[in-house]
């Protein structure tokens, strides 16, 4: 059965556009990993090659091609995946031609995936693109290994994440509304991040070790270990304390200078000079939240703006509402500037905020009150979707997604 109601297909039905030869160059780099390095010399100081080739193995949907939904495929076929499917049947309106830079007069009423692919497929002859106006079915999904919504209606969020989540798929969920907009990711229980901060390995000048439990660590003033607690780390070239080499320690940051490793030192032979500390990357695993769970509990919000502490609740909470106003108006955005709809998604925020139970996400009803205009501002622009936003949130999400494939 259809994990999503069946919508209507276009005339063309279901077809693939790629630039000449692209399906042999793609199979050629999952099989030999034959890395283009004139192409991609700039991703491999920052991916690695092995990450590279992983991504050249990933095939990613795209569901939604508005201005948004072509900066991702853009930005993922220019990085070097395997394939990208492009899947939508709206059809293009003049509303489309003010973010959708691969849509013009000439090609109104067609749906939006069909008109944009020839020029997403000639992007990166290494990149398998095509169109698939496919129901999202089970069956369909299970082909892809990251699924990309765009500015859909929630409900199909929710069950396209439900797949996911329960079959090992990455999912994104990205919109743009206005001059607001968000992006959620949910990579499954058990994703392995093999460099948690994509900086280089710390490596230091050691200047003491203390004979103790645990031994005290510290390293040349001046070059901060840039250590975490939890890290990794090995020692070579002590004069002294060579009892520390060949084994790998967990630090217990103290500052910038000086960690704890766990280890009982009082009956090694004591550090006299020299020697470095080196870290040691190790894999991560990671589990994600559900979007159905991160609704009521999403956790703690990531601030980039310490002037607005209370605001990325509050948007949280915004952006609720107005998905629960679009499920009852035919999916479609408030009517810009229209004040009615503004006062029903600010009500519907305080009723949504009001009915969180026991465990669930809450803001103060002092803040929900105190921030009526960002509901009222998101409620009268949503319908609105600007280039700006659009490519600043394309290469957030964009950057997810070589992340689920790399």
């Amino acid at each position: 059965s259809a994990l999503l109601p069946p919508r209507a297909r276009t005339a063309t039905g279901e077809r693939e556009r790629q630039a000449p030869a692209q399906g042999t160059m793609a199979e050629a780099m999952e099989v030999d990993q034959g890395i283009d390095e004139s192409l991609y010399s700039r991703q491999l100081y920052v991916m690695g090659r092995e990450g590279q080739a992983r991504m050249a193995m990933s095939d990613v949907l795209i569901v939604g091609m508005n201005g948004l939904g072509v900066e991702i495929a853009k930005n993922v076929i220019l990085a070097g995946v395997k394939s990208v499917t492009v899947n939508d049947t709206a059809p293009t309106t003049y509303m489309d031609l003010s973010s959708q830079f691969y849509l013009s007069e000439e090609v109104l009423s067609q749906p939006r995936a069909e008109a944009s692919v020839d020029q997403l497929s000639s992007l990166n002859p290494y990149v398998k693109v095509s169109v698939d106006q496919s129901d999202l079915t089970p069956d369909f999904l299970g082909k892809f290994q990251c699924i990309v919504m765009v500015n859909q209606p929630i409900a199909a969020q929710l069950e396209v994440n439900d797949f996911c989540h329960a079959h090992g798929k990455q999912f994104i969920a990205t919109e743009t509304a206005g001059v607001f907009g968000y992006t959620f990711c949910d990579f499954g229980e058990s994703f392995v991040v093999t460099d948690t901060n994509g900086e280089p390995s710390s490596s230091c000048v050691v200047t003491s070790i203390t004979q103790a439990n645990p031994a005290l660590v510290t390293v040349l003033d001046g070059e901060r270990h840039n250590l975490e607690s939890g890290d990794t780390v090995v020692f070579d070239g002590l004069d002294g304390m060579e009892e520390l080499h060949g084994r790998e320690y967990v630090v217990r940051v103290k500052d910038g200078y000086s960690f704890e490793i766990d280890v009982d030192s009082t009956g090694f032979s004591p550090y006299r000079t020299g020697g470095y500390v080196n870290q040691v990357k190790k894999p991560v695993t990671v589990a994600f939240k559900s979007l159905r769970q991160a609704l009521v509990d999403p956790g703690e919000f990531l601030v980039s703006d310490f002037g607005k502490l209370e605001q990325p609740g509050v948007l949280h909470q915004a952006f609720r509402a107005l998905h629960e106003w679009r499920a009852t108006h035919g999916g479609d955005s408030p009517a810009p500037g229209e004040d009615g709809p503004a006062t029903d998604v600010v009500s519907l925020a305080k009723s949504l905020n009001s009915a969180a139970g026991e465990g669930e996400f809450k803001v103060k009803d002092e803040v929900m009150d105190r921030h009526e205009k960002v509901f009222q501002a998101l409620a009268k622009t949503a319908a609105g979707v600007i280039n700006p936003m659009c490519a600043l949130l394309g290469g957030v999400a964009g950057e997810e997604g070589l992340k689920a494939g790399s």
